[in-house]
């Protein structure tokens, strides 16, 4: 996170602070790629390695800043699943009947995407490459369909207590980001309240937040949920 916070402040591709998170980042996850040779470790790594390629444009394209942006997104999506995958609670966690309304498992393929989506028209916005419309109203959406798949998770019967976990924190951090974003929009019209300044790097830190938890709430279905044709008998569930 302090790598994503302080990347937020951040006006032109140098060596700072920024880039020492960076470089100390890729250093451990190619120490995780190799130590635990996991498919997450790995993608972090690689993220980290390809997001380093922000300081070879220069000067600074919108492009070349926008994927940078994405790209820290899929590093620390990757090491929260790593945390994930490597934890007490992942490797008890049940299956469950996945027997609601939209089917869970299918709203696991679409939040990770559409959250992706979300952040690369802040990043756009941001850099003048796109409008505050698409920004505004693709977040709305993102935030309803996030918001639904997260209580939808919590009135599963049987859901485990990771994936509630990672629900709730889904819920409240996804209306922390919609109040942040506000914040983060008055402090660009030359708020005189200096305070405001700072509700960006808070936007674009729990809008990270917020990708990682959507990677980890879409493994965790897909780990744990089972559809009603599936062979192995599990208590069938509903939203209610």
């Amino acid at each position: 996170m302090a790598l994503t916070a302080s990347g937020a402040t951040v006006k032109a591709p140098r060596w700072d602070a920024h880039s020492a998170f960076g470089a100390a980042s890729a250093a451990l996850a190619a120490f995780l790629a190799v130590k635990l040779r996991s498919r997450a470790a790995f993608s972090a790594l690689v993220f980290a390695a390809a997001g380093g390629l922000r300081l070879a444009a220069t000067p600074p394209e919108a492009w070349a800043q926008i994927a940078h942006a994405l790209l820290a997104q899929g590093f620390l999506a990757s090491a929260f699943v790593l945390s994930l995958q490597t934890s007490s609670a992942w490797a008890v966690q049940p299956h469950f009947e996945d027997g609601g309304f939209p089917n869970l498992r299918h709203l696991a393929f679409l939040i990770p995407p559409v959250t992706l989506v979300q952040i690369a028209l802040g990043a756009a916005y941001r850099r003048g490459a796109a409008g505050l419309v698409p920004h505004v109203s693709w977040a709305f959406a993102t935030a309803i369909l996030v918001m639904m798949a997260a209580a939808f998770a919590l009135t599963q019967k049987d859901t485990p207590n990771l994936l509630k976990r990672i629900s709730i924190w889904l819920l409240a951090l996804t209306g922390m980001q919609l109040l942040f974003g506000v914040g983060a929009y008055l402090a660009r019209q030359d708020s005189p309240a200096s305070w405001l300044g700072w509700m960006a790097v808070a936007h674009i830190t729990t809008g990270s937040l917020v990708m990682a938890l959507a990677a980890g709430w879409s493994c965790s279905v897909w780990r744990g949920a089972r559809t009603a044709g599936d062979s192995r008998p599990v208590e069938l569930g509903r939203h209610s």
